[in-house]
């Protein structure tokens, strides 16, 4: 029941925005009675708070993949990219997203979501640097490019959320792709 309340409330939220997916919506599209919100989230806060959650541990199993030490920086940047774009392209995420907007006028709210949402970007942090392992790229460079990668998902999931048909391919994501190449190839050639 709880996994249908949470996929409800994302479905509810994406469609009608946080102040336009009521409980009584999000259980009734669920199957269920704003008693069992009550019973597995306490408060419409705390079923918000769980949908955040959610969304970080989809986050945490992304993140779970290893990359071989022999793979090349392009089998890198396709393997990180690919996974990055899987966080930031899902429902959760732009579920997430409008929740922690919403939230920014409840202050006890928006700052459980604040921290757990700085707890996931320093997951992000560890995971890229993780698959950079070994390349002799600096930490610095790294986190540069996964945060001008993020902001690049973050636009595409928003283009997404709006556009009525989805695009059969995504040729800013190869793009992206190849331009982090290009930065991470120049930056361990400059590297003595």
């Amino acid at each position: 029941m709880e996994r249908a309340l949470l996929d409800s409330a994302v479905s509810c939220i994406l469609e009608f925005g946080v102040a336009g997916a009521p409980v009584n919506l999000i259980a009734r599209r669920a199957n269920a009675t704003g008693g069992s919100v009550q019973h597995h989230f306490g408060t419409r806060d705390g079923l918000l708070l769980r949908v955040v959650e959610d969304f970080g541990d989809h986050l945490q199993a992304v993140t779970q993949a290893n990359i071989a030490s022999s793979a090349s920086i392009e089998e890198r940047v396709e393997e990180i990219c690919d996974a990055s774009w899987k966080i930031v392209g899902s429902p959760q995420y732009l579920a997430v997203t409008q929740i922690l907007l919403a939230a920014q006028h409840n202050e006890a709210l928006y700052n459980q979501l604040f921290q757990k949402l700085k707890k996931y970007e320093a997951s992000l942090d560890a995971y890229w640097a993780q698959i950079f392992t070994g390349t002799g790229l600096g930490r610095s460079t790294v986190t540069t490019v996964r945060r001008l990668a993020m902001a690049t998902f973050r636009g595409l999931a928003l283009r997404k959320q709006y556009q009525s048909t989805p695009p059969r391919s995504m040729p800013e994501l190869d793009l992206l792709k190849t331009m982090i190449c290009g930065v991470l190839i120049r930056e361990k050639e400059e590297t003595p």
